[in-house]
């Protein structure tokens, strides 16, 4: 817990991460939203096999996230807007809430 056994997940590709998550149920891979390259990313634990799970217009200064069961939420600043998109970049996103005002963070259920 004193910071001496830690090390670099992630040091390259990535710009001003805000919001990170861990998917215990999928090996501890991380999701991770970086707003200024406007994406979502997840790597794994060790920070190998990165993939970008969601980029472009559905993203519109992405600043929160987490990941619950087969999905991931996460919000846009810019609009307000609460989406869900499938975890492995599958499908299309699907708004639940809009015109959110100043949202800052998301919070799955886990129980």
């Amino acid at each position: 817990m004193d910071g001496s056994k830690r090390w670099t997940i992630l040091s390259d590709q990535i710009r001003w991460p805000t919001s990170i998550t861990i998917d215990f149920q999928n090996n501890n891979r991380i999701y991770f939203v970086d707003t200024k390259l406007g994406r979502i990313d997840s790597v794994s634990s060790k920070g190998t096999d990165r993939i970008t799970i969601l980029q472009g217009d559905t993203l519109r200064h992405p600043i929160a996230l987490d990941v619950f069961e087969s999905n991931m939420y996460f919000i846009n600043r810019d609009s307000g807007d609460l989406l869900r998109h499938d975890k492995f970049g599958r499908g299309i996103s699907a708004s639940l809430e809009r015109d959110l005002g100043n949202p800052t963070s998301v919070k799955g259920n886990r129980m």
